[in-house]
């Protein structure tokens, strides 16, 4: 499973004149290009990358060079006529972030929407479902396809599972189509997702199209909701094209029904927690207070929101929303390996926390 700030990408150039370097290069440059423009859409949704189309058209993708950190080639195919290449892209994803700010896009800080598909493909009685063999299972099915494009159109963050985590221990007796809540909670922490959409999509030609998906949030191994979608299909219709545009509908509809329940059990959550006094000394731009903002609510798990409260030249306090106790959220922060920056803690009174930018 790739880093949030992770996108692959593929680019290609023509070979002119049997200049293999001069392909290469531009094979390169287009990847990184398209890789920025991959994580920019997933950070975005769709809605948001059509409304803001302009600005990452004119602003962002011209200058997607500057927003990487770094890249690795995965693989190289030098042809005849072109050259290919295929890489892994990781994104400066603070840059990003303050160029929309900038630019006046408001993205959601919202924690708790990062979901993993759990949804196996009855088509006409054959059964396929990938956490059966997830190394070797041929890549994303149709329906989980529609189903990542529904649910991040609604801003929540479906997890690639073709991604397997590096190293990662695969629980081997939870590989049954029927599972328990403990199951699926135990797949969800592999692949660190906030929710499990687990659930049965059956397809029947000249039929009709069925989607029974429950959501179980993983922090509670709690089944928040579950919804039932129907379709009958057109007996006319060309049986290679019959579920195409029925299912785009189907899973559209369920997410509508389905994802009001998992943000409103959210918003509850965040509801819940404690107030904390949170001050960054040190700062040597404005900017270095957003980048932490954005650490704290999209890295640090327990912190829902960061509200700012004063800024005194180079120090700027803020109220943290936070589950949990402060000395919890105190190890978090210092023991995080995504850290914008070497942080200390600094000696302060009562219950605020002070982090000072060493």
């Amino acid at each position: 499973m790739p880093e949030t700030g992770e996108a692959l990408a593929i680019g290609e150039a023509p070979v002119l004149e049997g200049n293999y370097a001069l392909a290469r290069k531009t094979a390169i440059d287009q990847a990184l290009m398209k890789g920025v423009e991959s994580y920019l859409l997933r950070l975005l949704g769709s809605g948001r990358a059509v409304d803001h189309f302009d600005c990452i058209a004119r602003d962002l993708l011209p200058a997607a060079q500057e927003q990487v950190t770094n890249f690795h080639i995965l693989t190289e195919k030098p042809g005849a006529d072109k050259y290919r290449v295929l890489i892994k892209v990781k994104v400066n994803e603070g840059m990003v972030r303050e160029r929309l700010r900038s630019a006046g896009v408001i993205l959601s800080e919202s924690p708790g929407l990062d979901l993993l598909l759990m949804v196996s493909e009855v088509r006409d009685g054959t059964q396929s479902y990938w956490w059966k063999d997830p190394e070797n299972f041929p890549g994303l099915s149709s329906v989980e396809l529609a189903l990542h494009k529904a649910f991040q159109d609604k801003g929540f963050r479906p997890v690639n599972h073709t991604f397997v985590p590096p190293g990662a221990n695969q629980p081997v007796g939870v590989r049954a189509a029927c599972l328990e809540n403990d199951d699926l909670v135990t797949w969800g922490r592999l692949f660190s997702a906030d929710w499990v959409l687990y659930g049965e999509c059956r397809m029947v030609s000249d039929s009709h199209i069925s989607l029974n998906i429950k959501a179980v949030y993983v922090p509670k191994t709690m089944t928040i909701c579950e919804e039932t979608v129907t379709q009958s299909l057109d007996r006319n219709s060309d049986p290679g094209q019959s579920f195409s545009a029925p299912l785009e509908d189907v899973t559209r509809h369920l997410t509508d029904r389905i994802s009001p329940c998992m943000v409103q059990a959210i918003a509850g959550e965040s509801n819940t927690g404690a107030s904390l006094t949170v001050t960054l000394k040190g700062m040597r731009m404005p900017k270095d207070f957003w980048r932490f903002s954005d650490f704290l609510t999209r890295d640090v798990a327990g912190a829902t929101s960061v509200i700012p409260s004063e800024i005194r030249a180079d120090t700027m306090s803020a109220t943290v929303k936070f589950e949990g106790r402060r000395d919890a959220f105190i190890h978090r922060v210092l023991s995080h390996p995504k850290r914008p920056f070497p942080l200390r803690l600094y000696p302060g009174r009562g219950e605020a926390v002070v982090f000072s930018i060493e």
